[in-house]
């Protein structure tokens, strides 16, 4: 049985892309539930320093690190076969644009978001953008915001960030 992978669209990609801009160059990005592993190779070909994969499919994982070898980005990149949540729970630095892209029937992206902000995965100025159905909306912690939410189809994309004690007036 072939795994159930749901890519992003490529309107989608674009459009997050477009949006991230020039915040991607030298950014440390966290590609989570990667799937096929295209947004993290885009992040990579729009100049990020530091790409990490996360998927939980071997087969899948097994294909990004192909992947990344043959573009010539191994050395940018850093590919973790898991569950989303798990390795989460080990990753120690800060990111500044975490991609999370969870089956869209699961609460996977809500528990990322609660996680990612407990242990301050997302570096000052940073952004957390959940890809989800447009019919549902992650909840989140107190000290996140959802700052804006874009529109393709079926598809939401939803930026959050964290609010930091000292940005506070």
């Amino acid at each position: 049985m072939k795994p159930k992978v749901r890519p992003t669209t490529s309107k989608v990609t674009e459009a997050l892309f477009s949006i991230l801009g020039e915040e991607v160059r030298g950014s440390r990005f966290l590609d989570l539930f990667a799937g096929s592993g295209a947004i993290g190779l885009e992040a990579l070909e729009s100049g990020a320093s530091l790409v990490v994969f996360c998927e939980k499919l071997g087969m899948m994982a097994s294909r990004i690190r192909s992947m990344v070898k043959e573009a010539g980005f191994a050395e940018r990149a850093k590919v973790f076969r898991g569950d989303a949540l798990s390795v989460l729970k080990k990753l120690k630095q800060e990111f500044d644009i975490i991609f999370i892209d969870p089956p869209y029937d699961s609460d996977l992206g809500e528990k990322a978001i609660f996680l990612i902000a407990e242990k301050n995965l997302l570096a000052p100025g940073g952004r957390a953008v959940v890809e989800h159905h447009h019919k549902n909306s992650p909840a989140y912690p107190e000290n996140v915001e959802l700052f804006k939410q874009k529109s393709y189809g079926e598809t939401r994309l939803s930026f959050f960030r964290i609010i930091r004690e000292d940005s506070k007036s």
